[in-house]
């Protein structure tokens, strides 16, 4: 299936203007690049489509009834083209009505598009795990020596392995029987870090996972040396001042003598 986002509308003066949803991704709507696309496409998938609708047979989707905006078109999911392979969708933008390469607005509002696609296989024969660590380069000393992860295809158990500074935290398993099942656990729960384990490319026969470990924040304990120091020399200060003061008012007296 595929939807549509609506990211921008046409003002009063005949301008566009990002939805609210998009404005704080520093995007200028007038020039949007590849990059710009992807970030919008990042927010739209925690939005509401405007409209979603199923692709027929010969791969054709039609959306009718829009309003004039600038709209989103993206994929839900990847379609099995067969048990092998899978097809996946570049996003990109259609404007309503269409602008002409001169930059004039046409009251063209029947718009046809191809979007790019990539046909590509849906199975690994090689997985590789790497941990990455978000610790401040471990100030805390919390990161353990070594993490054990397990490789399965669905259910089955294929192995494990250690990951650590030895191996810099990554391991590949290396000529693995072709499937699209294949999944990454961590054996036993990281005290102090939060963990998430990344999905992998899955256009390329080698898949690769990442585990990142993000150091928690109840596991950093502020000192406060620093916040007595601070007050012995506002103490310091505050004498020092009233010092001052007590000299100039003698002064004042001598002088008025």
């Amino acid at each position: 299936s595929v939807s549509l986002y609506k990211i921008a509308e046409k003002k009063a003066d005949g301008s566009w203007q990002l939805m609210p949803e998009y404005q704080n991704l520093g995007i200028d709507v007038y020039e949007l690049r590849q990059a710009d696309i992807e970030r919008i496409e990042s927010v739209a998938k925690t939005q509401i489509p405007s409209q979603t609708m199923i692709s027929n047979q010969n791969g054709i989707t039609t959306f009718s009834n829009l309003e004039d905006a600038i709209y989103l078109v993206s994929k839900m999911g990847e379609p099995n083209l067969s048990q092998d392979f899978r097809a996946s969708m570049t996003a990109f933008l259609v404007q309503i009505p269409k602008t002409e390469s001169d930059g004039s607005t046409t009251n063209h509002r029947q718009i046809n598009a191809s979007p790019k696609c990539q046909i590509y296989t849906a199975t690994a024969t090689a997985i590789t795990v790497n941990a990455e660590w978000i610790d401040h380069n471990n100030q805390l000393g919390k990161r353990p020596t070594n993490i054990r992860v397990i490789l399965r295809k669905g259910n089955d158990y294929i192995g494990e392995q250690i990951l650590n500074s030895l191996n810099n935290w990554s391991y590949t398993w290396l000529n693995l029987q072709a499937s699209d099942q294949y999944n990454i656990q961590i054996v036993d729960e990281i005290a102090s870090y939060t963990t998430s384990i990344s999905d992998p490319d899955k256009t390329n026969e080698v898949w690769i996972f990442t585990i990142t470990n993000t150091i928690k924040q109840s596991s950093i304990i502020v000192k406060t040396n620093d916040t007595f120091k601070m007050n012995e020399w506002l103490t310091i200060l505050l004498v020092s001042v009233g010092i001052i003061l007590v000299c100039f008012k003698n002064i004042f007296s001598v002088n008025n003598k």
